[in-house]
């Protein structure tokens, strides 16, 4: 189990990668750099594939053969670290900074995904919680520039 496991996360981190690394953000502000991220992030978390590897996920960690949590969090942290810096590595704050930001991001996003989840088929995100998001990432990353 541990391998299989260990394959769906990394190709569910696959895809995200992709769709993010399909952006051209060179001469993008920060705030539109932040936009692009949070709406490919959305696109992910909002999938029936992230959705599927989640429960996995969630199946996996109450399975005595799981491999050590720290090895593949760890990996997926540091593929998530590598991407966000790319996006959003030039802005003037510390880099642990850096990483509360990261964590805050996937905490809110995987929050309205399973919102959306046990709100039923018809549930609609509305737009206004990600731009809450966006704008929340955006003050935060450049807060030290003022």
């Amino acid at each position: 189990m541990g391998g299989l496991f260990l394959a769906v996360v990394e190709d569910s981190f696959a895809r995200f990668a992709s769709r993010l690394s399909e952006l051209a953000i060179e001469d993008q502000s920060l705030e539109k750099r932040v936009s692009l991220f949070v709406d490919r992030a959305w696109q992910h978390f909002s999938s029936a594939a992230y959705r599927a590897s989640f429960e996995i996920l969630l199946n996996h960690l109450g399975q005595e053969d799981r491999p050590p949590w720290g090895i593949w969090q760890e990996q997926l942290l540091r593929s998530w670290d590598r991407i966000w810096m790319e996006f959003l590595g030039d802005a003037p704050i510390p880099r642990r900074r850096h990483h509360v930001l990261q964590h805050y991001t996937i905490s809110v996003l995987s929050g309205l995904a399973s919102s959306l989840v046990l709100a039923g088929p018809a549930a609609r995100l509305h737009a206004s919680e990600l731009d809450l998001l966006k704008d929340s990432l955006a003050r935060e990353l450049i807060r030290d520039a003022r």
